[in-house]
């Protein structure tokens, strides 16, 4: 069997990967906790840190979305070279973000307590400074509905 690296880069040179990315959110989080238990759950939050630490140079990026950010492996938050923080309640929180995103500068990531909607700080390699910014209102209809309740159930 081929090794995994060379099935993406094989993949890729087919032109068979139209998204190189990895999206994690806290639905997943969520999702992971109930439908896996410990060796699988372990194996899973092992790709994703080596994804995070790897993927890049085969193209593939990780987008980490959370409100949780301390339950984030740091492994995997210390590869992320960008941030956009919106609204944070939480003085852990602020603290830990603080440790893990050095290049910050503490008091604009005390300012994101006071954050109202669409107001976020952005800062790494995709600000040239650490910027607070406003995004604007939507301009797609909002669609959606709520996810049943026994979405997490085991089969």
């Amino acid at each position: 069997a081929r090794r995994p690296e060379a099935q993406i880069r094989s993949a890729d040179s087919a032109g068979s990967l139209p998204y190189r990315g990895v999206d994690v959110l806290d639905a997943h989080v969520e999702l992971l906790g109930h439908l896996l238990l410990g060796l699988e759950l372990r194996l899973v939050q092992g790709r994703l840190q080596q994804i995070a630490a790897e993927g890049r140079k085969f193209g593939i990026h990780l987008l980490v979305s959370t409100q949780r950010p301390q339950k984030v492996h740091e492994n995997v938050l210390s590869q992320c070279d960008n941030l956009i923080l919106m609204r944070v309640n939480s003085a852990a929180d602020l603290a830990y973000l603080g440790e893990m995103f050095s290049f910050v500068p503490g008091g604009l990531l005390a300012q994101s307590t006071g954050f109202g909607l669409g107001e976020a700080l952005v800062a790494g390699k995709i600000s040239p400074q650490p910027t607070l910014v406003r995004f604007g209102a939507r301009i797609s209809e909002e669609g959606g509905s709520d996810v049943g309740k026994g979405w997490a159930e085991r089969t």
